[in-house]
């Protein structure tokens, strides 16, 4: 299994790919792995390297004792990039992801070639304040899990508020599939307070508008988690941003419609 001594951690990574074009570098969001990106990395990276990692506090990536902070969650990324030997990168961000990618494009525009915001906020503690649906869909990623079956149901709760109202019951089987492979790695919950600490520091929206990088705000118009109107306000802030929002799609959009995605990135990236 691929690892990099990484600020103090070690890091697990998967690449696909073996383009010598500009690499793609996935960030995924809170408690997501390399396995929750789907199809994604490997339809990308038909034409281009595409790199995956789990963050700190997730997966099979080292889970220090929190809390963390995003400088260093920032760090953890552009360290990977260093033992790579990666200049520069498109970095496609999702939820926390996205937060990451916003701090790593205004601390280090020259690594960040072009940005990819999805399903993302500028502000994660106000966005919890005034939201009681983040607020509970945070709580019941905190519940222990006791018995097999409490576990299937929690998660199966949690994950049907991560897709859109009609997903679950248009595709039982992907939901199904989708929620068999979460019970495989539940994050311990030093790991997830550990990142939550690190979200809950993040307020950026005072500073998009000094992002250099070109960028494509992606967003489903049914994410109950982070909702619509945070990328629009992103995608405000930003120069020339350009905002795709994705129909009947909820939070994890990139599950639910991966060919229109990758179609999305592929024109963005070679544009």
């Amino acid at each position: 299994m691929p690892y990099a001594n990484v600020n103090g951690i070690k890091i697990y990574y998967e690449v696909y790919g073996k383009s010598t074009g500009l690499p793609l570098l996935l960030i995924n969001g809170l408690g997501g792995t390399c396995n929750d990106w789907g199809p994604l990395p490997k339809m990308l990276s038909k034409d281009k390297k595409v790199i995956v990692y789990d963050n700190r506090g997730a997966g099979r990536t080292d889970k220090p004792t929190p809390p963390y902070s995003m400088d260093m969650l920032v760090r953890d990324a552009l360290g990977l990039l260093d033992c790579l030997e990666i200049r520069s990168c498109t970095v496609v961000g999702i939820s926390m992801g996205g937060m990451i990618a916003q701090h790593l494009a205004l601390k280090n525009p020259d690594r960040i070639r072009k940005l990819v915001l999805g399903c993302t906020t500028c502000n994660f503690a106000a966005l919890v304040c005034k939201s009681p649906q983040v607020f509970s869909w945070l709580v019941s990623w905190m519940q222990p899990f006791p018995q097999e079956q409490n576990k299937r149901k929690a998660i199966e709760k949690h994950l049907s508020l991560s897709f859109s109202r009609s997903f679950p019951s248009k595709h039982p089987k992907k939901f199904i599939e989708f929620v068999s492979n979460a019970m495989q790695i539940i994050q311990p919950i030093e790991g997830f307070v550990g990142q939550l600490a690190a979200v809950m520091e993040h307020n950026l929206c005072n500073q998009l508008s000094e992002i250099l990088s070109p960028t494509l705000v992606l967003h489903g118009t049914e994410d109950r988690i982070i909702p619509l109107e945070e990328g629009v306000k992103i995608a405000e802030r930003i120069n020339r941003a350009q905002l795709i929002t994705l129909e009947d799609c909820g939070h994890l959009f990139f599950l639910e419609h991966p060919h229109q995605v990758v179609g999305l990135l592929n024109r963005f990236v070679s544009g």
